[in-house]
């Protein structure tokens, strides 16, 4: 039977209740950067998917980046193509089936033992960049999903420090159990 009451659980949320409330409290005072708080929220939940693995924290950074630098193509290759005379739609189309082509290749393949490895950390570089109007907002994006990613290391960070001071009394506390069952 499930328990109710979780103290890990709850520790675990009450730390990352603490980091999300200081970061709105962030975002709210900085209104230049107010509206990108849900890129936040982006970088914090991908990582949290990812395993949230402090190893990987240079592998998440380096996608990141990567995925901004992807962004700028998938941004204007589209409009390339129309400047060149190709009709809208199959200039957006080509653009698309290039850049997502060469995405998935390159960080799949090419990349797949390097840093920039994380091909889901691309993908949400190239979405924000959608999401709030083009590549003039590349810095704001990207320091805030950098935030979020980072937030999500930090707090695995905090709660494995959290565990491991609970674990010995745990541990005491179980081995007391024995004690008094073979008395």
């Amino acid at each position: 039977m499930k328990r109710l009451f979780d103290a890990d659980v709850a520790k675990g949320s009450v730390v990352n209740g603490i980091a999300f409330a200081l970061t709105v409290l962030v975002y709210q005072l900085c209104p230049p950067v107010t509206s990108f708080q849900w890129c936040v929220y982006g970088g914090f939940l991908l990582c949290v998917a990812l395993g949230g693995n402090k190893k990987k924290y240079l592998n998440y950074l380096c996608s990141i980046i990567a995925g901004y630098i992807w962004a700028f193509f998938y941004w204007n290759l589209g409009g390339w193509f129309m400047a060149a005379g190709m009709p809208k739609i199959p200039a957006l189309m080509l653009g698309e089936f290039i850049c997502t082509t060469g995405l998935l290749y390159v960080h799949l393949h090419l990349l797949k033992n390097t840093w920039a490895n994380v091909v889901p950390y691309c993908f949400l570089a190239v979405a924000s960049i959608y999401a709030t109007g083009g590549t003039q907002n590349t810095w704001k994006c990207g320091i805030s999903v950098i935030a979020g990613m980072t937030l999500c290391i930090i707090y695995n960070i905090i709660m494995d420090k959290i565990y491991a001071m609970a674990k010995p009394a745990a541990e005491k506390t179980e081995s007391e159990k024995q004690e008094s069952s073979k008395a």
